[in-house]
């Protein structure tokens, strides 16, 4: 009997432990298929992945430690929907982190500060069209490993996000997150620790950010990017300006910048967009690069969304046209 009310007691205290956890499982599934069409070569369709949405499913979680603290965890992993791809647990996100009043801090493999700011203020998200190296402001480190970061809490609309990756790497070779090839062994050691923050306001119909990144993972450079939209009520204007100020290489400055919209139609499930880009990539190579996109989402049920991109990429070498029709499905 004593055994039994002991079980019983345990079994009540784990339940009661269990309460204060929650534990969620979700992902997102894009596959489409593309006609590619490039400045030299041939047409080429095959069916792809994230052309609109990156494939991934997530376990994230929240435990109530107490005193308005809470222990919070998120692994997420990317696999292909369109051939198997190889895939390591957590290769997306996998970070550790308390929040409370204070804001919340993090620690491990996140979505860098900069790819945030980059992709809010993008009407093609970054996947279409090569979208970090084509249609967007300029290119982007995605994540970071080995990172702590910290994020405010929302102060009357304004928020900061800090997030620093100490280098681990002690000669030449590349780490898992920074390039040092094409540098020689004084410039590595002058490579100060990698910084990535960004500045967030958004208030009713309006929302601006600028970010900056230093000593990223093309070595000793800074690069911002200030970027905002605009909700008109029947679309929402979409823009940003991105400088990379190159101190390592004979490159030199990229400056780039976006303009975009998107809009319902009204009494449809219909989402039209629109987006402009160019930069200036300051190599002999590729002196400047355009990009146009034109698409329209067709909203399903509020997890499903079909949808039909046709964008175009003009460079000094290459170029590519793309039509996509594909759907995303979110779980």
């Amino acid at each position: 009997m004593k055994k039994t009310l002991l079980a019983l007691a345990v079994l009540g205290a784990v339940g009661a432990a269990n309460a204060q956890t929650a534990i969620v499982i979700d992902g997102s599934i894009d596959t489409s298929i593309r006609n590619r069409a490039p400045a030299a070569g041939s047409n080429t369709t095959e069916l792809v992945s994230n052309q609109r949405n990156t494939n991934y499913i997530g376990i994230s979680g929240t435990e109530n430690i107490g005193g308005g603290l809470k222990g919070i965890f998120q692994v997420r992993t990317g696999y292909g929907s369109d051939a198997s791809t190889a895939s390591s647990v957590g290769d997306q996100n996998v970070w550790l982190g308390l929040q409370g009043g204070f804001g919340t801090v993090k620690l491990g493999r996140d979505l860098t500060p900069q790819f945030l700011q980059v992709s809010a203020y993008s009407t093609f998200g970054t996947g279409f069209l090569n979208n970090r190296s084509s249609m967007n402001a300029g290119s982007v480190d995605a994540r970071w490993n080995n990172s702590v970061q910290y994020v405010t809490p929302n102060l009357s609309g304004f928020g900061l996000q800090l997030m620093v990756a100490p280098r681990q790497e002690t000669t030449l070779v590349a780490g898992a997150n920074f390039t040092t090839a094409g540098y020689t062994a004084a410039q590595v050691a002058a490579f100060g620790v990698p910084m990535n923050a960004r500045l967030t306001y958004g208030a009713g119909p309006l929302s601006a950010g600028l970010a900056v990144v230093r000593n990223g993972s093309a070595g000793p450079d800074t690069v911002w990017n200030l970027g905002g939209s605009y909700n008109f009520g029947v679309a929402t204007l979409k823009a940003q300006f991105e400088r990379d100020q190159n101190t390592g290489l004979a490159a030199g400055n990229k400056n780039a910048w976006l303009v975009g919209a998107e809009g319902a139609v009204p009494g449809t499930a219909i989402v039209l967009k629109a987006q402009y880009s160019k930069r200036n990539a300051a190599t002999a190579v590729s002196p400047t690069e355009k990009a146009v996109g034109v698409g329209a989402d067709y909203n399903l049920s509020k997890r499903t969304t079909a949808y039909l991109f046709w964008g175009k990429q003009d460079a000094a070498v290459g170029g590519l046209r793309d039509t996509v029709l594909g759907v995303r499905h979110a779980f």
